[in-house]
């Protein structure tokens, strides 16, 4: 699945399962090629975790461990369970957003407008 000189975009979530991915990407690979450019991306929702924000947590290990990231902050979660949403529930479903199509959404593409430039030139 990965060839020389791919470059690789791992969505993290703060999970066990995508960190994992990550430093398996980033490590010694032993029988595939190794990915020219890895880039760890984490969109913040906007909720507070239990000891701040997951993103400044995770801004923290990624910096620790040498990973190239980026991290999106948002509004998204807060946004999903107001009052806005509820006039408007299709909006936020997540093949319209991935797609860009969420076209009743305040700033629909905002996340996508701002992270396709980022990523596409580093």
């Amino acid at each position: 699945m990965l060839s020389a000189g791919d470059r690789v975009l791992v969505g993290v979530s703060g999970g066990a399962d995508s960190l994992t991915l990550l430093k398996l990407l980033t490590g010694p690979l032993l029988f595939v090629p190794r990915p020219e450019f890895v880039l760890a991306v984490y969109v913040d929702m906007g909720f507070e975790g239990p000891n701040g924000h997951p993103a400044d947590q995770l801004e923290r290990y990624f910096e620790e461990q040498g990973y190239r990231h980026l991290i999106k902050k948002t509004n998204i979660g807060p946004l999903a369970h107001s009052d806005y949403n509820r006039k408007a529930a299709p909006v936020f479903s997540a093949r319209g957003f991935a797609a860009g199509t969420s076209s009743n959404w305040p700033g629909n593409t905002d996340v996508t407008r701002s992270l396709w430039p980022t990523i596409r030139t580093m």
